[in-house]
């Protein structure tokens, strides 16, 4: 089965024709395998592109534990909050010095539990050195970016509690459902002119009429930009890209719909067994 399954996987990330090879290990308490694959394809006669192989693995995964019946994992981008990265980990073993993100999480989650509104939220962050933008991403979704320590951070960087409606849904912090209404907020408060009539009102849940919440509507990739320093990921927000993120975040959503519906016709075959 772990063969079949190697075998399975390098087929959906695209490694058909290549030589690959699966090591098993038991050395832990999680038996897991190990696999080394070129890439070049022999048949096609070209390398095998790799770009954002670490997300199609993660899609790949998914499947596979519909289709050999393995139990449901959760995607890295639907967590409220991502873990640091091998990079980080390593600068912070070889350094002895904390990684920025991890530190902006814990500061937003601590600042996010005592506050009941968006003001409250940004002028506590603000207290602690941390300057938030708001700007909006499309026509449905606004994207929030965190500035910490000279680095800019997505709130889809950070995970899904760190982006607006991950901090009304999460957090239970009141702002406007509306994304006009959030932008007119903003404005206003960047003019200076807020006051008691602006405070945001208390958001309600989205249901299914009003479409998908705002956080899921939220490029799923991060952004490249330059890159600050080792223990941290790529970041900024690069205009040229915003089609090709629409064009990705698209695919990912048609990914689960594809991944639900092998979910419904597992348990049919289950039922009926």
């Amino acid at each position: 089965m772990r063969a079949a399954t190697a075998s399975d996987y390098l087929d959906k990330m695209g490694y058909t024709h290549l030589p690959y090879v699966v090591v098993r290990h038991t050395d832990t308490d999680h038996d897991h395998v190990h696999i080394v694959a070129g890439r070049f394809d022999l048949d096609k006669g070209k390398r095998v592109p790799g770009d954002w192989d670490h997300y199609k693995a993660e899609a790949a995964a998914r499947e596979l534990e519909v289709e050999y019946g393995l139990p449901l994992t959760v995607s890295s981008w639907y967590k409220e909050r991502k873990p640091p990265t091998v990079g980080m980990i390593r600068h912070e073993r070889d350094t002895g010095q904390p990684a920025v993100k991890p530190e902006l999480q814990d500061l937003i989650d601590d600042v996010s539990n005592q506050v009941d509104s968006l003001n409250e939220f940004v002028d506590r962050l603000e207290e602690a050195g941390v300057e938030l933008h708001v700007k909006p991403i499309g026509e449905t979704t606004i994207g929030l970016t965190y500035h910490f320590k000279g680095l800019y951070f997505s709130a889809s960087q950070l995970g899904r509690a760190y982006t607006l409606n991950g901090l009304r849904t999460f957090r239970g912090i009141a702002s406007p459902q509306d994304s006009a209404a959030v932008m007119d907020w903003w404005e206003g408060r960047q003019r200076g002119q807020e006051s008691e009539s602006t405070e945001p009102e208390l958001a309600q849940v989205q249901n299914e009429e009003h479409g998908q919440p705002e956080s899921e509507l939220e490029p799923e990739f991060p952004t490249p930009a330059q890159p600050a320093s080792q223990n941290q990921e790529p970041t900024g927000v690069d205009p040229a890209l915003k089609e090709l993120e629409v064009q990705q975040r698209q695919a990912q959503e048609d990914e689960d719909q594809k991944r639900k519906a092998q979910q419904r016709r597992q348990r049919s075959r289950q039922m009926e067994l």
